[in-house]
């Protein structure tokens, strides 16, 4: 009887290769965007806080 090699074949891993691709074009504008979006959220808290400051 011939002994089983372990492994993966290509066409598992190109499989596998293209979910990966599918889930990072989705995830990274979502991360991108939540960058973005907080980093327009601190600038309205520190346009505020120097408003508050000005008014004094």
């Amino acid at each position: 009887m011939k002994k089983r090699e372990r492994g993966f074949t290509l066409v598992e891993l190109l499989v596998v290769i293209a979910i990966l691709g599918v889930l990072g074009g989705i995830a990274v504008p979502r991360v991108l965007g939540a960058v973005e979006n907080a980093r327009r959220n601190g600038n309205i808290a520190n346009r505020t806080i120097l408003q508050s400051a000005v008014e004094r």
